[in-house]
């Protein structure tokens, strides 16, 4: 960390959380269940449109609730590097944090993060006001407002949608109207690319305004 901040300018930096992979993951698998599901029930059942409503109940319920806690997360790891201390972080092995400290010095002064001649408090404490000035905007910039920014969203979109786009094509041969097959790609393009992001990013950010509500 330490030699990628120093070495690296920030637009070519990503600060992305280990828990965004499951997150998307996540939400990705939910929605292709919620599909299967309910093309089984219409198929035995004859219950149709069940997909639509499971997906508005995620919208209205789990969506709020998970954003509410990701953003009080979220919240917590700006606070955290807006008061970043190296000596307060954890090493794996306590005999290693002298070594750890005169290498994160070392390098300091080789980039000219001090003066060659500064001490190891100096240049911590310049390590230090590094990680509190990048850290934080790089996260913003990685992530967006609520963890996913419009490429993840994009992704996860290309992911459900396409491949029931691609389940369409394959009614062409059997005489599916091309005019429907270019209204379903219309659609499903609306969606991914305006709809979908555009739900998600504002009940993100009237959440953002209520996050010390509790229960």
């Amino acid at each position: 960390v330490a030699s990628f901040l120093a070495l690296h300018p920030l637009r070519k930096m990503d600060v992305v959380p280990v828990s965004l992979a499951l997150v998307a993951f996540g939400a990705t698998a939910t929605t292709w269940i919620v599909n299967v599901a309910s093309h089984a029930f219409e198929l035995y059942f004859g219950i149709s449109g069940l997909n639509f409503r499971i997906l508005c109940c995620i919208i209205l319920v789990v969506i709020p609730y998970t954003g509410r806690r990701w953003t009080r997360k979220q919240a917590t790891i700006q606070l955290e590097l807006d008061n970043f201390a190296v000596r307060k972080t954890v090493c794996a092995k306590e005999d290693d944090r002298r070594v750890i400290y005169g290498n994160i010095a070392a390098l300091m002064r080789e980039t000219g993060g001090v003066e060659a001649g500064a001490t190891m408090d100096e240049a911590l404490e310049s390590f230090e006001d590094l990680v509190r000035a990048t850290l934080p905007s790089a996260m913003i910039r990685s992530m967006g407002l609520h963890g996913l920014n419009y490429k993840h969203l994009l992704i996860m979109g290309c992911a459900l949608s396409g491949t029931q786009f691609l389940d369409y094509t394959a009614g062409v041969p059997d005489g599916l109207p091309l005019r429907y097959l270019l209204t379903y790609f219309w659609w499903y393009f609306c969606v991914v690319m305006v709809i979908a992001p555009t739900v998600i990013h504002s009940i993100y950010l009237v959440e953002r305004h209520y996050t010390g509500l509790t229960g």
